[in-house]
């Protein structure tokens, strides 16, 4: 059954891999299964990104990013602890911090708005040392919740049984067994490239504008999957003041974490205002999926039902039923409504949340309102767009987090190299080093192969 779902995405794996064995001559070949084709292309980009501007131009870039970096940590920080509290600990925010939804959504406004004159600050007015600077504190930070992640996915595991896997390994059209995460292969291929290109060329942007050589750039394979690298000089970087070489460090995971925050930026004030003429009104919403045993599958409701009403009210997007559903309570009776038939659902306990209420059913964000135009070439275009940007926004946000792990090579991990060396000293530095590596190295193994071994065994393999 797996081959025959994945005949395609098989095909396409082994037509890379045999094009890379026919021309491995060309390539770089390290670990045996990474292969390294250097080249110069971007260096000369980098070069001119980097070429200051004249004072007096300079002058207004720092004081728009004084500005603008001032906004986006007093509105920022509030909406980062609501996420970390509520999206990684599973608690509400404590009510001497709580922010009520009007207010939540003015905060937004503004850091969206500040953010934005953030990057032009950055980009028109090569602000760059001056981001890469922030970029330490926000490396550090990212290393320390994605720490903090690593462990309650951990205990979870132990704790909650069908815990949600905390770690996922992401190969474009392939799903493994115990994933929740599947990524398309084409789109995939497109977003996960971009994603990377944007790392690896900050690293090298970060370099020059510190004055660093680098040495090269070109396109890498790890297996059969392509990403691209930057490679600075490695024995002027490492003889670089420790603050240069937090910050070309930190480069990488920092711009995935810009261009994360950008695209969320995109979803909420530029692309809704282009869905209503690209893809015409709504006439209804669909459900992919009815888990079996659940409310809504006890009330008859089926895979690919259309529904335009919740109790009485017209709702004809997955985003006004979200709305309508927020207030809802265990046992209560909900009616929901398609234009021929009407369907009454008891809300029950959710399975691994006594708490938390649960109807039992599913959509995939990207295609569920049903609309108008949503057969034109235009309303395909679009909605693939919106797929694209979504695998940008995850895999941005998720290749920069562990890319700050504090293990081996990664960026995390050379920052935790500098860390510890400048608390404890060289030696016992490298020492804890090697310790914190291995720990947090083996807690990934177990984390990425436990879901697995778990879908197998309930696969019945």
């Amino acid at each position: 059954m797996f081959f025959q779902d994945h005949l395609g995405t098989i095909v396409f794996y082994a037509v890379i891999i045999i094009l890379l064995i026919a021309n491995r001559k060309k390539f770089d070949r390290q670990a045996k299964i990474i292969f390294m084709y250097r080249t110069q292309i971007g260096i000369k980009f980098m070069e001119r990104f980097v070429r200051p501007k004249r004072k007096s131009v300079d002058d207004f870039g720092k004081w728009l990013f004084n500005i603008s970096t001032v906004v986006v940590l007093l509105t920022g920080i509030p909406l980062v602890m609501r996420s970390i509290f509520e999206g990684i600990l599973g608690m509400p925010l404590p009510d001497a911090i709580q922010l009520s939804s009007a207010a939540t959504l003015v905060f937004i406004k503004i850091f969206s708005a500040a953010f934005i004159v953030f990057l032009i600050s950055i980009i028109f007015f090569k602000q760059i040392r001056r981001a890469g600077a922030i970029g330490i504190y926000v490396g550090y930070f990212g290393m320390a919740l994605i720490v903090v992640t690593l462990i309650k996915g951990l205990i979870d595991t132990f704790l909650i049984p069908n815990a949600p896997p905390a770690l996922q390994p992401v190969i474009p059209g392939v799903s493994l067994p115990g994933s929740t995460f599947h990524v398309p292969l084409i789109s995939g291929w497109l977003a996960l490239f971009f994603v990377i290109v944007v790392h690896e060329f900050s690293h090298g942007i970060v370099s020059k504008a510190h004055n660093l050589p680098v040495k090269s750039s070109g396109i890498v394979f790890f297996g059969p999957l392509m990403g691209a690298f930057v490679e600075p000089e490695e024995q002027k970087l490492v003889k670089a003041n420790p603050k240069v070489q937090n910050s070309i460090y930190a480069a990488g995971p920092f711009s995935n974490v810009l261009l994360t925050i950008f695209v969320a930026i995109l979803f909420l004030f530029v692309l809704p205002p282009m869905n209503s003429p690209i893809m015409g009104e709504p006439t209804g919403w669909k459900i992919t999926e009815v888990e079996e045993g659940s409310p809504a599958y006890l009330a008859g409701i089926e895979e690919g039902t259309i529904f335009t009403g919740l109790n009485g009210r017209t709702v004809l997007t997955s985003n006004q039923f979200l709305v309508e559903v927020q207030n809802i309570t265990i046992g209560e009776n909900i009616v929901m409504s398609t234009p021929t038939e009407d369907y009454t659902v008891v809300v029950a306990e959710h399975p691994d949340d006594p708490d938390k209420p649960y109807i039992g059913i599913k959509w995939d964000p990207g295609t569920v309102d049903q609309r108008s135009k949503q057969d034109t070439i235009g309303a395909k275009v679009f909605v693939w767009v919106l797929q694209l940007l979504t695998l940008i926004f995850l895999l941005s946000l998720g290749i920069g987090l562990a890319n700050l792990l504090p293990i081996g090579p990664v960026d995390g991990g050379r920052m935790f190299n500098i860390a510890t060396q400048k608390w404890w000293g060289k030696q016992k530095g490298r020492v804890i080093f090697t310790k914190v590596s291995i720990i947090v190295f083996l807690i990934i193994i177990f984390l990425l192969i436990w879901p697995i071994i778990r879908g197998l065994f309930t696969l019945g393999v």
